[in-house]
C-alpha cells in the first residue's frame, strides 16, 4: 500500500479511463482520519469543474462515510451535474481496512463496502465522460478546485473497470490479486507492490 497525507499519485496522461456508459472503481483504503464531510478524502479522481461538469469520483469523510459521484446526463445528453450513491454515516471506521467500491450500471450509480451495497442513486440516461484532466489518487483531478480534499491513510488495490461489477464478481476478487490478462472490462490496475521508487506500476 501507499501512505497519503496532503499527497498524490500523479498522472500525466491516460488512456481508456474515461468511460460514458458503465464503471466500477475499487480500492482498499485504512484512513487514519476523516474530512468533516463525505467529499473530502479523495480516493480516486476524474472528475472537473474548471472546464465544465464531467467523470466520476470515489470518495469519504464525515466519520466513515463512502460516496460515489458520476457527472450524470439527461435523455438529451445534457449534463444534470452530479449524481451520488453515499453510504451511511459511521459506516467506516478510522485504522481498519476496508474494501471499498463504487459503480455505474447504465441504471443506477451505486456504492458498496466489503463487497455490501450501502447505496443506490438512480441515474437511467447515462454519465459524461472525464475528459478533462488525467486521472489521480489520493486528490483532486482537477488542479484548480478544493485542493485540500486529500486522501489521509493508506491506499491499495486500486481498480478501474469499464463495465458495473456484479456483487458476485466484486466478492469473488476483492480480497486477492488478479490476473489482468484474465479479466474482462479491466483498464486500471494498480498493486502499489513497487517498494521503492517514485513510480507506480499500472
Amino acid at each position: 500500500s501507499l501512505s497519503f497525507s496532503a499527497s498524490s499519485v500523479e498522472f500525466t496522461s491516460d488512456t481508456n479511463l474515461a468511460p460514458d456508459t458503465a464503471i466500477t472503481v475499487e480500492a482498499w483504503i485504512r484512513a487514519t482520519s476523516w474530512g468533516i464531510n463525505n467529499y473530502d478524502n479523495t480516493i480516486l479522481c476524474k472528475h472537473s469543474w474548471s472546464q465544465g461538469e464531467q467523470g466520476y469520483v470515489l470518495r469519504c469523510g464525515n466519520n466513515g462515510q463512502l460516496d460515489f459521484t458520476v457527472c450524470g446526463m439527461d435523455n438529451t445528453g445534457t449534463s444534470i451535474s452530479w449524481v451520488s450513491a453515499t453510504a451511511p454515516a459511521a459506516s467506516m471506521s478510522t485504522n481498519t481496512w476496508y474494501h471499498v467500491a463504487g459503480s455505474y450500471d447504465g441504471d443506477s450509480v451505486r456504492v458498496f463496502i466489503n463487497g455490501v451495497q450501502k447505496a443506490a442513486t438512480s441515474l437511467p440516461d447515462g454519465m459524461i465522460a472525464g475528459t478533462a484532466y488525467p486521472i489521480r489518487i489520493g486528490r483532486l483531478s482537477d488542479q484548480g478546485q478544493s485542493q485540500t480534499r486529500y486522501f489521509t491513510g493508506l491506499i491499495d488495490e486500486v481498480r478501474v473497470w469499464d463495465r458495473a461489477l456484479p456483487v458476485s464478481e466484486i466478492l469473488n476478487r476483492y480480497n486477492k490479486h488478479i490476473d489482468p490478462a484474465l479479466q474482462s472490462g479491466l483498464v486500471g490496475y494498480w498493486r502499489f507492490n513497487n517498494g521503492s521508487g517514485t513510480t507506480v506500476t499500472d
